[in-house]
């Protein structure tokens, strides 16, 4: 049964790091689970994040478990990292700039509001004159 392009369960990530434990091959194990090279190699990625950030492990400690080079799994962490910090500092630049222009819009009503009742004051002492 082909794979390829499926999700991954809970199931199939335990499964895979039972291989990883048992010394089988990335390759091997694209095989066994009729899944790319490439799919085995970034789920064993993500399962690394997640144990780094998640769950505070050291990446030598991952790194061991996933059978993935220290390396690789340190430049994983650090691009999805600064990723989730990327984007979380836009949404905050994003709020701050929705609330300037919230506060700009009631500055406005306000400035009309005050230029109304100044027209009305002007009509009344013009037609006092």
């Amino acid at each position: 049964m082909d794979k390829r392009g499926k999700k991954w369960s809970k199931e199939d990530e335990k499964r895979l790091l039972e291989y990883i434990e048992q010394k089988i091959s990335i390759p091997e194990i694209a095989k066994l689970e009729y899944r790319t090279i490439n799919s085995i190699t970034e789920r064993l990625k993500k399962i690394s994040y997640d144990l780094v950030i998640k769950e505070n492990r050291t990446i030598h400690e991952v790194a061991t478990l996933v059978g993935l080079p220290f390396t690789t799994i340190d430049e994983y962490v650090e691009l999805r990292f600064n990723f989730a910090n990327k984007k979380r500092i836009q949404e905050n630049e994003l709020n701050i700039i929705k609330n300037q222009v919230n506060t700009l819009i009631k500055d406005i009503e306000m400035l009309k509001t005050k230029n109304k009742i100044l027209e009305e004051r002007i009509n009344e002492i013009e037609v006092n004159l």
